[in-house]
């Protein structure tokens, strides 16, 4: 969903050749941000510039001229077919995400007939100045990059000949901010590592280098109980103490809060601070097993 090859023109550009060997890629400045979100509504199908998490923006030019621009951001929250063929359980998921950067726009100003070749030029450009970039922006060197192609609208060869690495054809995904819930429509996603057989040992590693490990320090400690066991164990609160608590404003029952008490304490956590992150870091099914109600406009937090 990221790909989109304008069909327009762009005057003053040479052959191919010698666009190809000129051509130059680069961060935009604050000043050019209008203007290029402005690119991307107008000339992009998906007529939407935004990006969420962490975003990195490049325009690629020839003499001043913009040919092209590549927008990566923070990925997919989850992907089954990708953590599978990185070898990752469900706890390394979130705790080396932040290891993959996502296209998730790219754009070709330039005519495609004319130039074939550009859009896999410009990747090989971004991918190789990205993990320098990355780290130099938010701490560490991204070592994955992911994209999504519309097979109705590209093939996504462009990615393929950038030294790409097709994963599969899923189920469709539709964007829904930062949750994907399937739709009847065919998606196909795509994966890359541009940085040779490498970064693959180093993000499927049992333990992860230093450098890798996400700046913003350690994940909250897992559930000690599986999600299967928690009813059992929120029936337990449920048939103890009475709830002292006015009805009115509550907002969660108290066998559930319990509950969610008593597994941050055994997962170690100390203090209501790791407690909350705690009950921040539970996945949907383990908030369902403690009957907790999600938070108003925010599906999946407490």
């Amino acid at each position: 969903m990221s790909v989109h090859l304008f069909d327009g023109a762009l005057a003053g550009l040479p052959a191919e050749a010698p666009l190809l060997a000129a051509v130059t890629l680069r961060l935009i400045q604050d000043s050019e941000r209008e203007r290029f979100d402005e690119e991307l509504r107008i000339k992009h199908y998906l007529k939407n510039a935004t990006a969420v998490g962490r975003v990195l923006r490049y325009v690629a030019e020839y003499r001043g001229q913009w040919v092209a621009l590549v927008v990566f951001s923070s990925p997919a929250f989850h992907i089954k077919l990708r953590d599978q063929w990185l070898h990752w359980s469900p706890r390394q998921v979130k705790e080396r995400r932040h290891l993959i950067a996502q296209n998730s726009r790219f754009l070709v100003l330039a005519a495609p007939g004319r130039w074939p070749n550009l859009a896999s030029r410009v990747l090989k450009l971004a991918c190789e100045r990205l993990p320098q970039d990355w780290q130099e922006h938010f701490g560490y060197p991204v070592q994955v990059v992911e994209t999504f192609v519309d097979p109705q609208r590209f093939r996504g060869t462009c990615y393929q000949a950038a030294a790409g690495r097709r994963w599969a054809r899923p189920r469709g995904l539709n964007g829904v901010g930062r949750t994907f819930i399937p739709t009847p429509s065919i998606r196909r996603s795509c994966g890359y590592g541009p940085w040779a057989s490498g970064p693959w040992n180093k993000v499927r590693a049992p333990e992860l280098p230093p450098a890798l490990v996400d700046p913003q320090g350690p994940l909250p400690p897992a559930c000690p109980v599986a999600t299967a066991r928690l009813g059992s164990l929120w029936e337990c609160f449920y048939r103890g103490p009475t709830d002292p608590r006015k009805p009115r404003g509550v907002r969660h029952k108290l066998a559930g809060f319990l509950t969610l008490v008593a597994l941050a304490v055994a997962a170690g956590c100390k203090g209501p601070h790791a407690i909350a992150e705690f009950a921040r870091s539970l996945n949907h099914a383990s908030a369902a097993g403690l009957r907790c109600r999600p938070r108003p406009g925010k599906p999946g937090q407490l």
